[in-house]
């Protein structure tokens, strides 16, 4: 009975290897019985009258399960290195370098980013009220973009489109620039995503993915579009924001 509920709720959603889906199901097929058993145990206890004996069983218990509970909301090893596509890049920043792991994750695993990551995420509450207004609905439309996406392959790092976007992101940590206005730097020939304010990756990489207060969902888009493979990415300081990321792709 249990393998057969097993297998239905099991599958490939994400078009993953076989060896992935194997690791991956072996993982969790483990924790599913774990905490089969410890919920079994705690049934049991439950029929003992109470005692502190009892309580302190009732808590250990609960707290396994609340551990193994969390143990399968984190990333495989496998899916890490799937999409740590940048990990060797000698030029890039360890914030750069897992920049480009979020984007990766939300396009390999769109429901798993969906799961593990986004429905978690919030922002400091000290936004003004219209934004975090407009986080929290833009933050549901991209729950429900996740919800209905494909994978599609991973973003590798391109020297080219560094260099771009290191230029650019020079250019404009000391100077005043329209939206992607080029002065020193040659004209933009990729798609291009700027980040403001943030220094930290994974918010900057959902900054880019929520698109809050964007109406066309520009970033959101780029970021996401299986017709891009490569990427390029610089982070530094800002003259007014204090920190800007700027990415490019192709």
């Amino acid at each position: 009975m249990l393998d057969s509920i097993w297998a239905g709720i099991t599958g490939n959603p994400e078009n993953k290897s076989d060896k992935e889906i194997a690791d991956e199901m072996a993982e969790s097929k483990m924790l599913f019985y774990l905490t089969k058993d410890l919920l079994s145990c705690y049934f049991k206890i439950s029929t003992i009258p109470y005692t502190k004996m009892k309580i302190r069983l009732v808590l250990l218990v609960a707290g396994l399960i609340i551990s193994l509970s969390s143990l399968a909301q984190s990333w495989t090893p496998a899916q890490l290195n799937a999409a740590n596509t940048a990990q060797h890049i000698a030029s890039l920043s360890k914030m750069e370098k897992e920049v480009i792991l979020y984007i990766n994750l939300c396009r390999l695993f769109p429901k798993d980013f969906l799961r593990i990551e986004l429905r978690k995420y919030e922002i400091d509450s000290n936004y003004e009220a219209s934004y975090l207004k407009a986080f929290a609905a833009y933050k549901k439309s991209l729950e429900a973009d996740l919800l209905k996406r494909v994978a599609a392959d991973v973003l590798k790092f391109d020297e080219a489109l560094y260099k771009d976007a290191r230029c650019y992101s020079t250019e404009i940590s000391h100077a005043e620039r329209k939206p992607h206005e080029r002065k020193d730097c040659p004209p933009g020939q990729y798609a291009e995503c700027i980040s403001f304010g943030l220094a930290n990756a994974k918010d900057i990489a959902m900054q880019l993915l929520i698109d809050a207060e964007v109406p066309s969902l520009g970033h959101r888009m780029i970021c996401l579009d299986e017709s891009y493979h490569k990427v390029g990415i610089s982070a530094g300081p800002h003259f007014s924001w204090q920190f800007c990321a700027v990415l490019e792709f192709i």
